[in-house]
């Protein structure tokens, strides 16, 4: 008997000081939350990530983010990334709540949206008079421009002139390999190599489309034109019956690179998603195409 009351008496002692049965429990202190954040960067760019940390105290924590004007505008995640597709000054909310209370924290006009600025330079080409905008990037010089010089084997989209003013002409292979003006070239595959690198992005054809939709159809996913490639939309056309398509979805250039299949790289971008693509596919060589010249 006297060894059953010593077991008893210590497993009572033990359970007394088992975590959680105090009142003086460290890890419970009754008290409700205080809201805090932090914004990464604060004064961003249009279709930057953006992160949203949750520095709030209190234990344990429920919340909810209410982001003004951003891709995700709600969010009961700890920590949140999104993206601001238009320029502005936007509130960030944070509401917090525990079991003994909540709180909320807004910080107006907190985070900044712009869009990106730059640098053009011009380019006249003296066989026709027409002048080009161009842009420095990285170590190459492109223009930033669809190209518009008439010739046999190039026509505007639809066969309207009116278009070729804004989006340039489409060139059959033929006639883009010799389109160009003198001292510049259809750029190699290398040279889109060199541009993707420099661009150093997961999205760098979001980093080369121009901004909005005013030539682009919307979403105009991630086009942030970061590089001041400037790319505009200018469809294709295709001879096997199709025809004109795509004006406003896509934007479809030329190299001068010839693939192991034996057919000519093209690159292209997409209103649906900031991707750069690489294409090597047999297309007729009547197929239409735009054509941007990078300095030799």
């Amino acid at each position: 008997m006297l060894k059953k009351s010593i077991l008893l008496s210590s497993i009572l002692a033990i359970f007394l000081v088992l975590p959680g049965c105090s009142d003086d429990d460290e890890t419970d202190p009754g008290l409700p939350p205080e809201a805090s954040f932090e914004v990464t960067p604060n004064d961003a760019f249009v279709w930057e990530d953006v992160y949203f940390e949750n520095k709030s105290e209190g234990y344990p924590l429920s919340q909810l983010w209410i982001i003004e004007g951003a891709e995700r505008d709600t969010s009961e995640k700890v920590n949140v990334q999104t993206r601001y597709a238009f320029p502005g000054s936007y509130d960030v909310t944070l509401i917090v709540t525990n079991a003994y209370g909540t709180d909320t924290l807004t910080k107006e006009e907190h985070v900044t949206v712009s869009l990106h600025e730059h640098d053009f330079g011009t380019l006249t080409d003296d066989r026709d008079g027409q002048t080009y905008i161009t842009k420095q990037i990285g170590e190459q010089l492109w223009m930033a421009e669809n190209l518009n010089f008439e010739m046999e084997g190039a026509v505007p989209y639809n066969d309207l002139e009116g278009y070729r003013y804004d989006y340039g002409l489409l060139y059959s292979y033929e006639s883009a390999a010799e389109a160009c003006p003198p001292g510049w070239k259809l750029p190699e595959y290398d040279d889109l190599m060199q541009l993707k690198e420099f661009l150093n992005s997961e999205r760098p054809g979001g980093k080369m489309k121009e901004y909005g939709t005013d030539h682009w159809s919307a979403p105009n996913q991630y086009g942030c034109n970061a590089s001041g490639f400037s790319a505009r939309p200018a469809g294709m056309f295709y001879s096997e019956g199709l025809g004109f398509v795509n004006m406003h979805e896509s934007a479809t250039f030329w190299t001068n690179t010839e693939a192991e299949n034996g057919n000519t790289w093209r690159y292209s971008l997409g209103f649906h998603s900031g991707s750069l693509d690489l294409d090597n596919s047999s297309i007729s060589e009547e197929h239409k195409i735009s054509v941007r010249c990078i300095q030799e």
